[in-house]
């Protein structure tokens, strides 16, 4: 946990079956859509049967971040290559631009190297969401380049596991 006199007590945690509702209508925020790399609606079968899969692997680790015990953000590392885990945060609406999305990374990145046995993190961001680019830097990542993903121009950073 960790207090933060100006926004209450954050405590992050593993995401549990009971988050699926409330990840899912955070992935079809949106602002979330359009930054994302499928900008296309989430129907909740499909998110359902994927939220289902990433609980299950152990490729995968996912946390809730909670603000006084509300869920205010969500953070997933996948397996990407050997040895590297890919992250995937939102925060919800309400909470953005308090720096959420960086202690979210702050709290989670050494936890999910050690679960997963990885040795690296890396992120991809749309170069145009530049609130999610500075989060990243925020959090200690470094912008290794700017490249295309699916067909979009965005950003890579990376992490080395301490």
């Amino acid at each position: 946990s960790k207090l933060d006199s100006t926004q209450g007590v954050l405590h992050v945690r593993p995401v549990v079956d009971g988050d699926k509702l409330v990840l899912w209508s955070w992935a079809n925020d949106p602002d979330v859509r359009g930054n994302s790399f499928s900008i296309d609606k989430i129907p909740y079968d499909v998110h359902s049967k994927w939220f289902d899969s990433k609980l299950e692997s152990k490729l995968t680790c996912m946390y809730v971040l909670e603000l006084d015990g509300d869920p205010v953000g969500q953070i997933r590392y996948d397996n990407f290559t050997d040895g590297v885990a890919e992250i995937d945060f939102s925060i919800t609406k309400s909470q953005r631009g308090h720096g959420l999305g960086t202690l979210i990374i702050e709290m989670t990145c050494r936890k999910a190297c050690l679960e997963l046995s990885v040795f690296s993190l890396v992120g991809f961001v749309k170069s145009s969401n530049q609130r999610s680019c500075r989060v990243f830097e925020k959090a200690g990542f470094i912008k290794n380049k700017s490249t295309i993903r699916m067909g979009q121009s965005c950003e890579e950073f990376s992490w080395t596991c301490h």
